[in-house]
């Protein structure tokens, strides 16, 4: 008996959505959308911290899914997304707010394939031992959480992408670089 890719991937993903469901009580998957949110300390200062992040030649280097940014005007800027082998999506994106030192939130532009965003907030962490780094991402539409949950399966939620996000930015912030496996 073959199985083919196709049915091993929606069995996969309505196995998702029922750990999903079952894991949250029962909660409906299928909203409008799907938020999530990371923190972490950097042994860095906040207003450097910030520069980093939106510095649009820095972005691609930690933050996972991003080829590339080219500023459009001072409130909107180009984010491409790698979507596949050897694919890009380009996505205007528009700046909310720009408070230095404290908050940078971006969302997509109206003409935007998707809708989404996300912010990241920049806090003194207690005991003088850095800055607390919180990266939220959204996504909006019919069906976010559930394309949420299959994305899971496959690496690309925004949990995992904040989560990766992050400690790429820790590593290149506090090392200098992000480590990576080496393979022979």
């Amino acid at each position: 008996m073959t199985v083919s890719k196709r049915a091993v991937a929606a069995g996969a993903g309505a196995v998702g959505v029922a750990l999903l469901l079952a894991r949250r009580g029962a909660r409906d998957v299928t909203s409008d959308r799907a938020r999530t949110s990371r923190t972490v300390t950097i042994r860095r200062d906040a207003a450097e911290l910030q520069r980093t992040f939106t510095d649009p030649a820095r972005l691609p280097e930690f933050f996972r899914g991003v080829t590339s940014v080219e500023p459009i005007d001072a409130t909107h800027q180009r984010w491409t997304f790698a979507t596949g082998k050897n694919k890009r999506m380009p996505v205007d994106m528009e700046i909310v707010d720009d408070t230095p030192g404290k908050r940078f939130a971006w969302r997509t532009a109206k003409h935007a394939p998707f809708a989404g965003g996300g912010s990241l907030t920049v806090t003194a962490a207690p005991g003088d031992r850095g800055t607390q780094v919180r990266l939220a991402l959204h996504v909006d539409g019919t069906g976010a959480k559930a394309a949420a949950a299959f994305h899971r399966l496959f690496g690309a939620s925004p949990a995992q992408i904040s989560m990766e996000s992050l400690r790429s930015f820790k590593a290149l912030t506090e090392a200098g670089e992000i480590p990576t496996a080496a393979r022979s």
